[in-house]
């Protein structure tokens, strides 16, 4: 597909270059789903002023001074659908797939909203969420969820989100959610007990029974998703000798006897996925 090249006048500027990494335009499968072709690298073309951040097809382009969006979301086709119904209205500066790579990725591009996917390996959204919102206080967290569990809303809200959205809600909310995030509204979709919801907020109660430290988290969670000792030690940069001393901490914490165990309550507390 060719582009006319336009000659410069006051109606017209310069396309910006995308910062490496920013969109990923290796294949087209969702793209070409939803704007009728693959997205191009073309450079050094001219687009009308006010959408000159990257060309679309369909005539559509991406306003330099949208509002920018992290994506998290561990599955990819599901991370390219809302990077593809957000990227017409708002600038997505990437798309990442677990916790640390977010709290990573946030910290060096300054987005105004984080969409968070609650499992997320590594590290999970609720923590990683929570983590971030003490780095960054203004940025926003839309968090989603396969749950409709109002204990998962309320906990997403007390750990700093400005919404919640499970995955099955469509993305015609999902895109409502982000509007009125950003217009400095809370959100909660209507597929949740909003008033189960309003009481654990205010409860103060937590998902958790015990209260496990930080580091604790981790290495439960890392544990739980099936790593061995020294893979966690090497994730964390920590020795295999201070995992083995964590994860006895914990099991005593928690008063359980096994690993199975100890995945049964990760699972509970929905660090990882079921």
């Amino acid at each position: 597909m060719s582009i006319r090249m336009l000659r410069f006048t006051k109606a017209y500027t310069p396309l910006i270059k995308l910062p490496l990494g920013c969109v990923d335009t290796r294949d087209g499968l969702l793209s070409g789903i939803l704007t009728g072709a693959p997205l191009s690298t073309l450079t050094g073309h001219f687009c009308p002023p006010n959408r000159a951040y990257f060309p679309c097809f369909g005539g559509e382009t991406m306003r330099t001074n949208a509002p920018r969006i992290l994506i998290a979301e561990d599955h990819r086709l599901v991370a390219e659908a809302f990077k593809g119904i957000l990227e017409t209205d708002y600038r997505v500066v990437a798309t990442v797939g677990d916790g640390r790579a977010m709290i990573r990725a946030a910290l060096e591009l300054r987005p105004d909203l984080v969409v968070v996917d609650i499992a997320m390996p590594q590290l999970n959204g609720l923590d990683a969420g929570e983590r971030l919102k003490k780095a960054l206080p203004k940025v926003k967290l839309l968090y989603v969820s396969m749950h409709f569990d109002a204990d998962i809303a309320a906990e997403a809200f007390r750990r700093g989100g400005s919404g919640y959205v499970p995955k099955a809600s469509g993305l015609p909310e999902f895109k409502t959610a982000v509007l009125k995030i950003l217009r400095g509204e809370l959100y909660l979709s209507p597929l949740i007990a909003r008033d189960s919801v309003r009481g654990l907020v205010h409860s103060h109660a937590s998902l958790a029974e015990q209260e496990l430290s930080v580091r604790q988290k981790e290495v439960l969670q890392l544990l739980a998703e099936g790593k061995q000792m020294k893979e966690v030690a090497d994730a964390l940069n920590i020795a295999p000798r201070t995992v083995a001393f964590h994860k006895y901490r914990i099991m005593g914490r928690l008063k359980v006897n096994n690993d199975a165990d100890l995945v049964l309550y990760a699972l509970r507390q929905h660090l990882i996925a079921a």
